[in-house]
Formats: C-alpha cells, sequence, structure tokens
C-alpha cells in the first residue's frame, strides 16, 4: 500500500490543475501537461509478478525453493530493478538471476502483458480532470513503439485515462 500524498504534493497537483483552467479559459492553445506513464500513471509491478510467477511454473520440478521464492512476492516487494526484486527474495546467484533477467526481459515487453498493469491510485481521476479543464495531456514513454504502442493506448483507454 502507497502512503498517503504529503500535502506539499497536493498543493502541486491542485496549482497545476488550477493554471491548466485559467490558461484554458483564455482562449489561446491549450496548456499541455505531459505523464510518464510507467510508476507515474501505470503500475507495472503486477506485470512483473506476473512474470516471475511463470517463471516459478516452469522451474518448479527442477527447484521449488525458486519457485516458492517467487510466487511468494507481493506487489509491494517489487522494486524497479528485477535485480533489487530477487535479491529481497534471496535469489542472489549470478546465473539464475540472470537466467530470470532473460526470461523477464523477453516478455515484458510483449503487448499481451500489458492488460496486467494497474493505474496507479488518483491517477484516472486527476488526468480526467485536467483534460476536462482544457489540458492536452501527453503521455511520454520509453516503450517500444512497434510491440506495445497499441497496447499501451488501449491500456490507458481501458483504465479510463483520456485519449485524443
Amino acid at each position: 500500500m502507497l502512503p498517503p500524498p504529503l500535502p506539499r504534493q497536493i498543493e502541486v497537483l491542485q496549482y497545476v490543475l488550477d493554471r491548466v483552467a485559467v490558461e484554458s479559459a483564455d482562449g489561446g492553445r491549450p496548456p499541455v501537461v505531459a505523464f510518464g506513464l510507467d510508476g507515474t500513471l501505470l503500475d507495472t509491478r503486477t506485470r512483473t509478478l506476473h512474470l516471475l510467477r511463470e517463471f516459478a511454473e516452469e522451474v518448479r520440478s527442477e527447484g521449488a525453493d525458486v519457485a516458492e521464492a517467487l510466487e511468494s512476492l507481493v506487489p509491494a516487494q517489487a522494486h524497479s530493478l528485477l535485480g533489487e526484486t530477487l535479491r529481497g527474495v534471496g535469489i542472489v546467484q549470478a546465473p539464475l538471476v540472470r537466467r530470470i533477467t532473460q526470461f523477464w526481459r523477453s516478455r515484458f515487453y510483449e503487448e499481451a502483458y500489458l492488460p496486467l498493469d494497474v493505474a496507479c491510485p488518483g491517477g484516472v481521476d486527476y488526468v480526467r480532470r485536467l483534460h476536462t479543464a482544457g489540458a492536452l495531456v501527453v503521455y511520454v514513454s520509453g516503450r517500444d513503439v512497434p510491440g506495445m504502442l497499441a497496447g499501451t493506448v488501449e491500456s490507458l483507454r481501458d483504465h479510463g485515462f483520456p485519449i485524443v
């Protein structure tokens, strides 16, 4: 579970919303507000955990302890760096970490797994409020365009983010 936002964060978010409303009322170009996707609007930890569980199923017969460690993970234990996540459950052997990382990397960037991402709390509501106030919302990502663009747009739409 994430901690509640700090008071200053709430003030900044409200300030941006107010600025958009004022700028939009002037009738000029719409103000642009840009958001990163992963870790800002979309939480990819569930996608990572799903893939680690798939790996666990593949190696269960050769390493029940590894499978159990991976299956024990919960979203709060998943970090941006996969190696840190693995280290948290005692998986530190370099060959095994490389094998898991290769498995994860070969699937993490596939569109088929994008529906596993969840919207970060409050993100959809805030972005919709900005859009309604007149902002041109821009989504910024390092996701692969040929392999992930259509799925990313579909995911944003399905979560309720404005797509224009």
